[in-house]
């Protein structure tokens, strides 16, 4: 299994079983668990055709400024990495 950023894993099986086996690190806690069907080579989603991946991105930047926050800064990455480095640092229980 492969461990990936805060704390989350990462399988792939050959042949999906009808129970699968949770980390007890990450058991009776809310997570999110995705179920993706790969290829027969063994790809993901990167094996679309030059049509499929073009419909795709279409698809998405549909969506690209959907949300205005008002704040013509929110794209500011520094900003964006202070603030996620502030959150890091409190507990999920800690009030403002």
């Amino acid at each position: 299994m492969e461990e990936i950023g805060m704390e989350g894993s990462r399988q792939i099986y050959e042949s999906l079983p009808n129970m699968i086996s949770v980390p007890p690190e990450l058991r009776r806690r809310r997570v999110e668990v995705i179920i993706l069907p790969l290829d027969e080579n063994g790809g993901g989603p990167s094996e679309l055709s030059d049509e499929q991946l073009c419909n795709a991105l279409e698809n998405l930047m549909k969506h690209a400024g959907a949300v205005d926050s008002a704040d013509s800064n929110s794209g500011d990455n520094e900003r964006i990495d202070a603030d996620l480095a502030r959150e890091s640092g409190r507990g999920l229980g800690d009030a403002d």
